[in-house]
């Protein structure tokens, strides 16, 4: 196809476009035609280009759907041969026919049996539906890659949805990953695993195209659920208060005005908080924390910055050469989390003990001067959770204090202890 528009647009140049030039048409007619011929010949130009780029995403499309699907039945064999039966639609069960008389006897008496025999088809199940979404991304992302293929990229080219004179190579390293990368969850807790399986260069093609929007959406959240340290006294609203209740709650709005009075505005806002039980969130403000507490704050960056950053500078690294060292790649990283006790007096009162933990993502992009450049963008997160007799609070979303540090501008890299690059980091801050 591409060959033929070639020689279309051979002859339109010599045939018609050529006319408006030569010495034979001249005038106001001769210019108003070239400008016209101008814009036909640049389209068949263009239609070439678009049918190169149409012809690559097919033959991508073709060896990488054709794979997948190899993938999807190895999957299934492999699934058989464990034992399993798999269904026309893909549903995976324990295959008991297959089962000796003996075996059957002990599969219906003995539970245990019965249990590891489901666990197995529930993996083999999994298995089989990553396959098979493997597949159904790639399949999304023939689409998009076709419909950038044939967009009209030059708004101002002469044409009205004209053919893609500059048709660009896609920026992911699969169709899979373009076709995964277009559907983010809408849901904020199922952000964090979305960012999490997307390939690193997918994710740093993401984090230019739409750091903003992503970061809003919760890509840096951490992993880790927050848990209250306790279960409670129990549901709320499930018993009348007594005389004993109602002290200990005019008690409580005293010390929530007190609080106030005192300056300690955060433990009044918790204090009544708590009062109303709702069962809400109630976010923490950490930026204060950080700037209150000099005791968390140095916790942050020991326990959870210098003593990580060695390790994750050398992941990022690792994966920014396993794609080529020529394109830039994003991982998330997480610390773990660490059970403290605030030691500011107004973040004691009003939280006491909590959960920290730092969690972001480390970038490499290569330098112009051919060293990778490695950055890290971070925040803070906090859990804490309030408990009490008549009114229970679910555990406060992760607040969070995004940092970010260009690593290669440090004056080296820190070692486990030292503050070096955590330092840059607090002093340069992204939101």
């Amino acid at each position: 196809m591409a060959a033929r528009f070639t020689t279309l647009a051979d002859r339109y140049e010599k045939d018609v476009h050529g006319v408006s030039l030569g010495e034979s048409w001249i005038g106001l007619s001769a210019g108003a035609a070239n400008g016209r011929f101008t814009v036909t010949l640049a389209e068949f130009r263009g239609a070439q280009k678009e049918a190169k780029a149409v012809a690559s995403v097919l033959r991508d499309a073709h060896t990488q759907l054709t794979d997948l699907r190899s993938r999807v039945k190895a999957v299934r064999d492999d699934a058989v041969k464990a034992g399993m039966r798999v269904s026309d639609q893909g549903a995976v069960s324990f295959d008991t026919a297959r089962l000796t008389q003996g075996e059957r006897t002990a599969y219906a008496h003995d539970p245990d049996y019965r249990e590891s025999a489901r666990s197995a088809a529930d993996e083999w199940a999994q298995k089989l539906t990553q396959a098979v979404k493997a597949a159904a991304d790639a399949d999304d992302g023939v689409r998009l890659a076709l419909d950038a293929a044939v967009l009209d990229s030059d708004l101002m080219d002469g044409t009205c949805n004209g053919f893609n004179r500059n048709p660009e190579p896609s920026p992911y390293p699969s169709l899979a990953e373009a076709g995964k990368a277009a559907h983010m969850p809408k849901a904020r807790k199922d952000v964090p695993a979305w960012w999490q399986s997307l390939d690193p260069v997918t994710r740093a093609v993401l984090l230019h195209e739409k750091g903003t929007e992503l970061r809003a959406a919760g890509i840096m959240d951490p992993r880790y659920q927050w848990r209250s340290p306790d279960p409670g006294s129990g549901a709320y609203d499930t018993e009348e208060p007594n005389p004993r209740d109602l002290l200990f709650h005019a008690r409580a709005l005293t010390i929530a005005a007190a609080g106030d009075f005192a300056g300690e505005n955060a433990a009044s806002r918790n204090m009544l908080h708590y009062l109303r039980g709702s069962g809400e969130p109630l976010d923490l403000d950490v930026d204060r924390i950080l700037h209150d507490d000099p005791a968390f704050k140095a916790q942050i960056g020991t326990n959870h910055v210098a003593g990580y950053q060695e390790a994750w500078r050398r992941q990022a690294l690792d994966a920014f050469a396993k794609a080529g060292g020529d394109k830039a790649v994003a991982i998330p990283v997480e610390s773990d989390h660490e059970g403290k006790s605030f030691q500011a007096d107004e973040w004691f009162h009003a939280v006491g003990a909590h959960e920290q933990n730092v969690s972001g993502l480390v970038t490499v992009i290569p330098g112009a001067d051919g060293k990778p450049k490695v950055s890290l963008d971070y925040q803070v997160n906090v859990g804490a959770a309030t408990t009490g007799t008549r009114a229970r609070a679910r555990p406060s979303r992760a607040a969070s204090r995004s940092r970010t540090t260009t690593w290669a501008d440090c004056t080296r890299w820190a070692s486990p202890g030292s503050s070096t690059c955590e330092a840059a980091a607090r002093r340069s801050t992204t939101t």
